[in-house]
């Protein structure tokens, strides 16, 4: 029953057709070079239409990972080859080519289940450690894909590159849930770092110190002490006897 299903998925997005006018797929892929890397979570085919049509003005083009799979790529189990399934066959020893099997985003997957997403999954690794610049377009991935959301956050760190080579092409409809919108409170008295990213919905409680660098992804408690990617709780300034004096004197000026 469920290879019914994964396989009814698959045909359905076989049938997808880039339109003939240029996309954004286009001017991405013609944006980059040899050197570069696109990494997608689609398993659509959409872009790689774009590139085989991209390709007959230029062969400069970026490297593509599918890190949870792709309906147009094809395997050859034999000869480690990805090519695009619409051919069938590997142009290298003629053996019937495999299409991997999609990764969904559940809590627990295996990248190692097939060769072709795990190549790609460590590929990204590599490209993420050595790359100048992280261009992050319109990601969001659902709290249980644990793997993609640490994946992320090296993105981020500051010990591979300068936060100020990161960027953010946000996609995100018009009308956004109130869920997706919460607002970042950072009360009194705070002190942070250069290059800290503070996510939506955290609240820096008074008095608290974030480290140069830091990505917090969670609220934190009054006079913490917190760094790190993702921040956590270095030590309290202050112990709780000391903060109950502290407010009294705040309190009376």
């Amino acid at each position: 029953v469920v290879r019914k299903i994964e396989d009814g998925i698959v045909n359905h997005y076989r049938k997808m057709q880039i339109p003939e006018a240029p996309t954004l797929y286009d001017y991405l892929i013609l944006s980059l070079r040899s050197k570069d890397c696109i990494a997608t979570f689609n398993w659509d085919p959409l872009l790689i239409q774009a590139y085989n049509r991209v390709n007959k003005i230029t062969d400069d083009l970026p490297q593509m990972l599918f890190l949870h799979s792709c309906v147009e790529v094809g395997v050859c189990e034999d000869c480690k080859r990805y090519e695009p399934y619409r051919n069938r066959f590997c142009s290298e020893c003629g053996k019937p080519l495999v299409s991997p099997r999609l990764l969904y985003p559940v809590k627990n997957k295996d990248y190692s289940q097939n060769i072709y997403i795990q190549d790609a999954w460590n590929r990204l690794q590599y490209y993420l450690e050595y790359a100048c610049i992280v261009t992050i377009w319109g990601y969001s991935a659902p709290k249980s894909d644990k793997e993609a959301k640490q994946m992320m956050l090296k993105a981020f760190s500051s010990e591979y590159r300068p936060l100020d080579q990161i960027e953010v092409i946000d996609i995100a409809d018009e009308e956004k849930l109130p869920e997706n919108d919460q607002p970042v409170v950072i009360e009194d008295g705070v002190w942070t770092g250069a290059n800290v990213i503070i996510l939506k919905g955290v609240t820096i409680g008074r008095g608290s110190v974030v480290a140069a660098g830091s990505v917090v992804t969670k609220s934190c408690a009054p006079y913490s002490i917190i760094g790190g990617v993702p921040a956590k709780l270095i030590k309290m300034r202050f112990t709780p006897e000391q903060i109950v004096e502290h407010e009294k004197l705040l309190a009376n000026t």
